[in-house]
């Protein structure tokens, strides 16, 4: 099955969804009565005799900086709350994990500017609390570039540009050049 990730998974319901349409699915939720919610949720969810599902539907409490995304296909990103600070670690975690060719859901805000992401699509959504603006991006390069947070005046991303040696016993060297990016 492919795999999809939810972060900022709330109670659970895209989850559940990308499990019926034949996801392995793994939820990340931060705030724990929201996520306990969910987790109620999917016990009835079983009990009603949907078990098959829910074998496919995982939902876990804690941040979405340390789930492990590098075998994902899809991600979902609810980015309604999230602050700048927050929109440049989640991109940096991206980075570093997501293969080229997974797609990235984020609800009415677009990842930060970055070479390895592209906007393929925007459009309008109605969810059960109102209409709400969905960017698709997708991952369209390789880590050639190292992302880092900075906190200043402003919240800025730089990339850095990572060459390694190829070969030799040098290999593990790196050079690298500062490229910022204002978030």
């Amino acid at each position: 099955r492919p795999r999809f990730y939810a972060l900022g998974s709330g109670a659970g319901r895209s989850v559940v969804l990308a499990a019926m349409m034949g996801f392995q699915a793994t939820g990340w939720e931060l705030l724990e009565g929201v996520h306990t919610i969910g987790a109620t949720l999917a016990d009835r969810a079983e009990l009603a005799g949907a078990t098959e599902v829910m074998e496919h539907a995982e939902l876990r409490h804690g941040n979405l900086l340390d789930a492990d995304l590098r075998d994902a296909e899809a991600v979902m990103i609810s980015t309604l709350c999230f602050g700048e600070l927050l929109m440049a670690k989640t991109l940096c975690h991206l980075a570093r994990q997501l293969p080229v060719g997974c797609k990235v859901l984020t609800l009415k805000k677009a990842l930060p500017p970055s070479p390895l992401f592209e906007v393929k699509e925007k459009f309008q959504l109605a969810m059960t609390w109102g209409t709400c603006e969905v960017l698709l991006s997708e991952r369209t390069a390789v880590l050639a570039l190292e992302p880092t947070v900075d906190r200043g005046p402003r919240v800025q991303t730089r990339w850095r540009h990572v060459t390694a040696l190829a070969t030799g016993p040098r290999a593990a060297e790196i050079t690298t050049r500062n490229h910022p990016a204002t978030v």
